[in-house]
């Protein structure tokens, strides 16, 4: 028997588990991407955006601003890249749980018309009938909701294969940071200063610090660009060709 640790480590690397949650960014082109990694880290601000999280019809449609994550191990997101983008920032899974971040619950066809008698009944008169603690417990819950794929299951693209994390507005706090005041308490009994909420106008962002950040992954032609352009943080630097399997059977050893 291995120690608590030996075992911990085990089960992160038996290549399906993930230890970090990444959002990729680049699905419109290199350049693009960049831009768009380079914008989040000037000022250490995800922003949140509006994803359908039950897409029945525009009766039931309901939506909630959020930043999307996925736990596909690094070394098999060249499928999943070749979708968002090959820019990808990474934070701990541990950390943003802690904070609110949780896996989708993935519905299939079969139990479609359940998802939607519920957030019909949220809508109606009957929603406003129930409690307000219980009726903000069912609608963060679908928050998390998310269709398996387009009525079949054998979908190659179907959103499962994502293993999409969320993480919504209602969970982060315009206080709670590292200099921040207010810490929300875990299970365990420990605090975790970890992240907050940002107001701009009409738009949200989910901000950090640099040491937050587990690490950045990034084509190899952009290292040395985005080290220029942050020399003086001390961000870890992934090259994506380096860690992502190209092909079946392939994997080249992680430069840093």
């Amino acid at each position: 028997m291995g120690t608590e640790q030996e075992n911990i480590i085990m089960v992160l690397d038996n290549g399906y588990i993930n230890d970090y949650l990444v959002h990729w960014t680049g699905k419109d082109g290199l350049r693009s991407g960049f831009e768009a990694l380079t914008s989040i880290l000037t000022k250490n601000r995800l922003k949140l955006g509006y994803n359908p999280y039950v897409w029945l019809d525009f009766r039931t449609k309901a939506v909630c601003k959020m930043a999307c994550f996925t736990d596909v191990p690094i070394q098999h997101s060249r499928i999943h890249c070749k979708k968002y983008g090959k820019f990808g920032i990474a934070f701990s899974k541990r950390s943003l749980a802690n904070i609110g971040a949780h896996p989708v619950f993935y519905y299939t066809h079969t139990t479609q018309q359940d998802v939607k008698k519920v957030v019909t009944f949220l809508h109606s008169e009957g929603g406003r009938a129930i409690p307000q603690d219980i009726f903000t417990a069912l609608w963060r819950h679908f928050h998390f909701c998310q269709e398996y794929g387009k009525g079949k299951i054998e979908s190659r693209d179907a959103a499962y294969y994502e293993r999409e994390w969320r993480l919504g507005e209602d969970y982060l706090d315009e206080q709670h940071g590292q200099n921040g005041v207010k810490y929300k308490r875990l299970l365990n009994g420990q605090s975790r200063c970890f992240g907050k909420l940002v107001k701009e106008g009409q738009d949200l962002f989910f901000e950090f610090i640099d040491k937050d950040v587990a690490f950045i992954v990034l084509p190899r032609r952009y290292a040395n660009k985005f080290r220029k352009a942050f020399k003086d943080r001390h961000l870890r630097v992934k090259i994506y060709e380096d860690i992502v399997v190209p092909s079946k059977g392939r994997r080249h050893r992680t430069r840093e």
